[in-house]
């Protein structure tokens, strides 16, 4: 189980945004899931021009840092975090 600075910090490293924490009813501390939004570049025609625009979709992480579309059950595994990985490099710099 991770707590919030871990999430936090997660989220900050790939530039998603946090908008929601629930925690889990008998540790306070450790997160159960969590809301986000993450950035998707769009391309769309505006006065005949091609550009590209950036699109924020909701998502919703577990709490082991797996990423699921919103409203449904559909596993994202392109927007995972990377908790593990985030949780051997702090191991790493302590020792």
């Amino acid at each position: 189980m991770y707590n919030t600075k871990d999430f936090e910090q997660a989220m900050h490293v790939c530039s998603y945004k946090l908008d929601r924490v629930f925690y889990h009813k008998k540790h306070s501390r450790f997160v159960q899931k969590v809301y986000g939004r993450v950035p998707i570049p769009k391309k769309v025609t505006i006065s005949g021009e091609r550009k590209i625009i950036i699109h924020w979709r909701k998502f919703r992480w577990n709490d082991a840092g797996q990423c699921f579309s919103f409203y449904s059950d559909i596993r994202k595994r392109k927007y995972d975090l990377p908790l593990r990985s985030l949780e051997e490099q702090k191991k790493i710099t302590q020792s």
